[in-house]
């Protein structure tokens, strides 16, 4: 009787909380398809944090592990990913994934499986790109970040505004923010051109439109070869708009072959913005550039580890994101009520010699 009861006992100490276990994080990333330049930064900077914290005792006397799995930027495979890292790894939370068209099925699972996602690449898009109550993103409002572009917008003698952009909930506010910005200026009608894959593309029609109908600036939602290709074929086709984009254009300028001189005078929307004693530390460890939100997805094991660390359970994960005034290495983060960055810092820049530099006034 002795004996059954304290094996009882002990069965139900097993239940509770052991403040000396793991903090498990799992991390959907894309390390291959058309995201993984995305995925590659989003790693090295779940890396970074994850050495820091662990060099330092880990967060609240907790180590922290990290699981990867690759996504392979497919909304399926991210949903794979996201059930074996809940069900069979057991993490606490997850940081994932890097595209919008991806990261949105993990979101709508989020919310009744109850293991928290945050998205480190990925803005907020009302009606499009919703959060829920265990889905939280590491950017802002898109809007927000779109609008940075009035002030440049509304200095610039254009006369027709085009959109070419990937078909997708992300590009389609991209065009719905510059109607708005546009119609504010008197500009007229923003030309909108969707196209259904990203690589592999002929733009040549879309580049002869836009020509016939004088478009004179063209803002490109486009990743990986296709900026390349779209700013190769306008130059075959003597179609020389002003080209605004934004600043995972870096991506393109590093495919090997490029010819930069393509891109001068290419101006930038720079939503990924980072410290300069981030960037320094980052340049000492990787030899290379921070891109492609790597700083957020430091931030975000930061921030999980901590919120993890503090719950009694993995219920309270959501409520401590929602109401704690996080600190990292990069400074202070709060999320909005609607699980967004309060603030995503913005930049308009341009390309010269395959480099971002001041856009001058």
């Amino acid at each position: 009787m002795v004996v059954i009861i304290l094996g009882l006992v002990w069965m139900n100490k097993k239940k509770e909380p052991v403040s000396g276990e793991p903090i498990k994080i799992g991390a959907i990333i894309s390390e291959t398809g058309f995201a993984s330049a995305f995925g590659e930064m989003s790693r090295y900077g779940i890396e970074m944090a994850m050495k820091e914290i662990n060099d330092k005792g880990g967060m609240n006397g907790r180590m922290v592990e990290v699981i990867y799995e690759d996504d392979r930027t497919d909304p399926k495979a991210a949903v794979g990913s996201y059930q074996k890292l809940t069900s069979v790894d057991k993490v606490d939370a997850i940081i994932g994934s890097n595209f919008d068209f991806v990261t949105q099925p993990i979101f709508a699972i989020a919310k009744d499986s109850g293991t928290v996602v945050i998205s480190p690449s990925n803005p907020r898009i009302a009606g499009v790109f919703d959060t829920n109550s265990h889905s939280f993103v590491m950017m802002s409002d898109f809007s927000k970040i779109i609008y940075s572009l009035e002030s440049y917008l509304s200095k610039s003698d254009y006369k027709k505004l085009a959109v070419v952009h990937f078909d997708s909930g992300f590009g389609a506010e991209i065009v719905k923010n510059l109607s708005e910005i546009n119609k504010k200026l008197g500009k007229g009608e923003v030309v909108d051109e969707a196209y259904k894959q990203i690589g592999n593309n002929d733009f040549r029609t879309i580049i002869l439109k836009l020509k016939q109908a004088n478009v004179d600036i063209v803002f490109l939602d486009m990743v990986t070869i296709d900026p390349v290709t779209f700013m190769t074929q306008s130059k075959q086709l003597g179609f020389k708009p002003q080209v605004v984009t934004y600043d995972s254009v870096k991506d393109s300028l590093a495919i090997e072959g490029t010819d930069k001189s393509l891109f001068d005078g290419v101006v930038v929307l720079n939503w990924n913005v980072t410290p300069e004693s981030f960037d320094k530390k980052f340049r000492e460890i990787y030899k290379i550039e921070p891109a492609n939100s790597v700083n957020r997805a430091y931030d975000a094991l930061y921030i999980l580890a901590e919120a993890v660390s503090k719950a009694k359970d993995k219920s309270e994960v959501p409520s401590l994101l929602e109401n704690t005034k996080f600190k990292t290495p990069n400074g202070t983060f709060q999320f909005s009520a609607e699980h967004a960055s309060l603030n995503t810092p913005t930049a308009i820049q341009t390309i010269q010699d395959g480099k971002f530099v001041p856009l001058k006034k």
